[in-house]
C-alpha cells in the first residue's frame, strides 16, 4: 500500500512479523514537495534525517547511511537524492514500520546527521529514536485511551511541529543553556520510557 494510501486504523507491519495500527501522523501532506534519499535496490525514500535501522548501528538517520550497509533486508547498492511530491510520517505503538521490507523508524532525529543526542561536542549514550518514541507517550496514551478517533490531518501535527521547534531553539543555545534545559527534559522522558515498560502504570494514571 503506498503511504499515501495509509490511514489512521490501518494495520502495518512493524518488525518479527507484527503488525500494529497506524494511531495518528506526524507529517501528512499530499502536495508538498521534499527532497529524499532513495536506498537501492530496495527502493525506499526517506528524509535525510529519518531514522532507518541498520544492522550493527542499530536507528542511524538516513543521511549516515552508506553504500554497503545492511538494512533489514539486504545490503544498499546505490544511494540518489530524488525530490517527490508528498510527505508521510504514519505514527506506531512501537515507533517502528517495515517499509519496502526495510524496518525504519517512525521518527527523525532532531539534530541533523547523527543518531544520538549531542550537546556542543559531547554524544551521550542516548538515541534519537528513543528520545522521540519517550516524547510520543502522552500521545500514544491520549489516542490510545481518550480520543480513539483521529482521522490524520493534512500537514504537521501540532505535537511534532511544536516539539520539534522547541528541540530545535534548544540545541542553538549555548552550551551551558543546552545543558541546563535538556537535563530535566531527559530525566522526564527516561520517567515516560518506564510508565512505556509498565503498561498498567500508564493506563492507572490515566484513569485517575
Amino acid at each position: 500500500v503506498p503511504m499515501k494510501d495509509l490511514n489512521v486504523g490501518d494495520m502495518v507491519l512493524t518488525s518479527n512479523n507484527k503488525y500494529e495500527p497506524v494511531y495518528t501522523f506526524g507529517h501528512y501532506s499530499s502536495t508538498g514537495k521534499a527532497d529524499y534519499l532513495q536506498f537501492l535496490p530496495s527502493g525506499l525514500e526517506l528524509s535525510a534525517d529519518h531514522l532507518l535501522y541498520v544492522e550493527s548501528k542499530g536507528f542511524i538517520t538516513a543521511s549516515q547511511v552508506q553504500i554497503g550497509d545492511a538494512l533489514s533486508d539486504g545490503k544498499v547498492a546505490d544511494i540518489r537524492h530524488v525530490t517527490r511530491t508528498g510527505m508521510y510520517a504514519p505514527f506506531t505503538p512501537s515507533g517502528k514500520i517495515v517499509v519496502n521490507r526495510m524496518l525504519s523508524s517512525c521518527y527523525v532525529s532532531l539534530q541533523s546527521h547523527t543518531e544520538v543526542l549531542k550537546i556542543g561536542s559531547i554524544s551521550l549514550p542516548i538515541t534519537h529514536h528513543f528520545l522521540a518514541h519517550a516524547f510520543t507517550l502522552p500521545l500514544r496514551l491520549w489516542f490510545g485511551y481518550i480520543q480513539t478517533n483521529n482521522p490524520g490531518k493534512e500537514g504537521v501535527s501540532s505535537w511534532a511541529e511544536v516539539s520539534v521547534k522547541a528541540f530545535h531553539w534548544i540545541f542553538q543555545q549555548a552550551m551551558p543553556l543546552q545543558w541546563l534545559v535538556m537535563i530535566p527534559i531527559v530525566s522526564l522522558l527516561f520517567c515516560f520510557a518506564i510508565l512505556d515498560h509498565f503498561p498498567i502504570l500508564s493506563i492507572i494514571i490515566v484513569v485517575s
